[in-house]
């Protein structure tokens, strides 16, 4: 079964809203059992609030980084950990090109006598610093809302992080030592960088004249994408 790791992060105020979601990937995991996926999702009230040497937020950035989406949602204010959260993320990102992240704001009305001037001042600053990213955010009215977004960007996803693989197909007879594939590998739409691996591999297969080559890798990291892009270049 293909897991796919979703982090929500948002402010306490916003606890319906994770609620909400989180019933929405119930529902979503049911309709996914017939292509063997399962949308894991990793939020701190699943933390046990047990002491850390590196404290609890550092326990959580750990685990956004080993996640394959982000949802950040946010409403009168951006809290602390929250845009830590959200940076944690960008910098792997950066890294690997892992996790994808989106950002949502809740426009909704709200009492104005409970706002406080450093939560808004907190909301145009994180505001400013995705418009410095070329970051765009969604917006959203209310819970019915959002989870319609939320579907329509994981089906997206989906296609990225657990494409359906055609059937595979019989290997060709033998020819003068040769076994050709009678279907080529699926190619996927996304890929970014590997252009190092990519000469590596060709580098070891020909120039040492290895017949066999193992790509190894923590599972998730693009390995089967690697062998595929390298095949479509490669096989005249």
């Amino acid at each position: 079964m293909k897991k796919v790791k979703i982090f929500l992060a948002s402010s306490e105020e916003l606890k319906a809203d994770r609620d909400a979601i989180r019933t929405f990937l119930s529902v979503e995991n049911d309709r996914l059992t017939d292509r063997d996926i399962y949308l894991e999702l990793v939020q701190w009230e699943y933390f046990f609030d047990a002491i850390s040497t590196e404290g609890l937020q550092a326990e959580y950035n750990k685990a956004l980084q080993a996640c394959d989406v982000v949802w950040s949602l946010f409403f009168t204010k951006a809290g602390k950990y929250t845009q830590e959260e959200f940076e944690r993320a960008l910098e792997k990102y950066k890294e690997t090109g892992r996790p994808y992240i989106y950002t949502y704001f809740k426009n909704a009305a709200f009492d104005v006598s409970k706002l406080k001037r450093d939560d808004i001042n907190s909301l145009f600053d994180f505001k400013d610093r995705l418009e410095s990213l070329g970051h765009y955010p969604g917006g959203y009215n209310n819970t019915d809302d959002l989870k319609l977004q939320l579907k329509s960007q994981l089906e997206k996803l989906l296609e990225i992080l657990a494409p359906v693989i055609p059937a595979q197909q019989p290997l060709g007879k033998p020819t003068n030592g040769t076994i050709h594939l009678t279907e080529p590998p699926f190619l996927p739409e996304v890929f970014m960088g590997r252009e190092t691996e990519l000469d590596a591999i060709r580098q070891r297969l020909f120039s040492e004249n290895n017949l066999l080559l193992l790509v190894n890798g923590e599972g998730g990291v693009g390995k089967t994408s690697l062998a595929s892009h390298y095949y479509h270049r490669h096989q005249s």
